[in-house]
């Protein structure tokens, strides 16, 4: 699984082709594409992968999940007007990805939250793998304590009782922007996990590959 924020997904083909070859994904997880629905996915993602996309209105943000071909899954609907998309790869996990915008919105990060909560109880027997680019830099995720306040405290303390409350453990231990862990992994079975590493982004932020 590769976690990317892309900041326009168009203009880092060539260097999206180079970390599919070093890391040969079978899920990617991104953010900020920056695509609209007249984009087709021959323009900037190979025919390898099956691709499941939110794009904005505005053409800025939007998310993907991309599967490879060779996985049997299918688009898990999710009634949620945040950046949040979901699949399922059958018989194996149900890859789900967020994004935040860096904003003050508690509502926003109340909304997300719920998307979240309905799909962890729509499918209680799934392992789940959360990612995302989060910008929530205000928590010491070592001990999963908020220990700044850029943003509202409200919206840092109400993911952290979301992950509680749905049995949700953050994997990424290592900064993935300056000092800040802001891409994040989630899951529902951290026994499965067998190691995430930094490695070069395509944007500002660094990408998360788990092996």
């Amino acid at each position: 699984m590769l976690v990317i924020n892309f900041q326009n997904i168009l203009s880092k083909k060539a260097e999206l082709e180079c970390s599919i070859s070093a890391t040969k994904p079978d899920i990617i997880i991104g953010s900020e594409t920056w695509l609209r629905p007249s984009i087709g996915q021959g323009e900037f993602f190979p025919d390898s992968y099956r691709i499941y996309r939110k794009d904005r209105s505005d053409g800025y943000g939007g998310v993907l999940i991309a599967i490879h071909t060779s996985l049997s899954s299918h688009q898990v609907m999710v009634d949620s007007n945040t950046e949040f998309i979901a699949a399922k790869i059958l018989s194996v996990n149900s890859p789900l990805l967020f994004y935040r915008p860096p904003n003050n919105s508690s509502d926003y990060m109340d909304t997300l939250n719920q998307a979240i909560t309905d799909l962890c109880k729509h499918e209680p027997n799934s392992t789940m793998w959360l990612a995302g680019d989060m910008n929530l830099p205000d928590i010491d995720w070592t001990n999963e304590q908020v220990i700044h306040i850029q943003y509202n405290q409200q919206i840092s303390d109400s993911f952290l009782q979301l992950l509680a409350k749905a049995g949700l453990e953050q994997v990424v231990d290592f900064p993935t922007r300056g000092n800040n862990i802001l891409n994040i992994l989630l899951t529902n079975r951290p026994s499965l996990e067998n190691r995430c590493e930094c490695a070069p982004g395509l944007s500002y932020h660094d990408s998360v590959p788990r092996h």
